[in-house]
């Protein structure tokens, strides 16, 4: 039902829900960039990916099940399970990751990646060239490019 502005309070209640779940994911992005040790973050990460393995079920299922269709023949479903638990686990450490790179110097970045042929683009951004195409896989922290 409207009030006399033409808001719903079912909308504004969405809103509200919106916003405060926007400032709990802003507070944890903020916890988990006080963390020192790298280390640590990453063990946090590890922590909530195993959890979202735990508590996510119908993500776990469908992981599990991918895994038995790629490798039912080759690997045994404890092994299985123990890949997609992993999965999840590496998973949350990305997001961690995630969270805390923009925090990073530029010395902190350049310490944590390692660049496979770094000539070939040291010569692409030569003088007289003014254009790259970077091609990755979707696969492992690939924003930072």
């Amino acid at each position: 039902m409207p009030d006399s502005y033409g808001i719903s309070i079912k909308k504004l209640a969405k809103a509200l829900f919106d916003y405060l779940l926007y400032l709990l994911v802003r507070l944890a992005e903020e916890a988990l960039c006080l963390i020192p040790n790298h280390l640590t973050a990453l063990a946090v990460g590890r922590f909530f990916g195993r959890l979202m393995f735990i508590i996510v079920s119908d993500r776990r299922e469908s992981a599990i099940e991918n895994l038995t269709i790629a490798f039912g023949k080759e690997r045994t479903s404890k092994e299985i399970r123990i890949l997609a638990r992993k999965n999840f686990e590496h998973l949350g450490m990305m997001g961690v990751e995630f969270v805390r790179l923009k925090r990073w110097s530029q010395n902190e970045l350049a310490q944590r990646l390692e660049i496979k042929g770094s000539n070939s683009y040291n010569l692409a951004w030569s003088p007289g060239r003014n254009s790259i195409l970077i091609v990755t896989a979707h696969y492992g922290s690939f924003e930072v490019l």
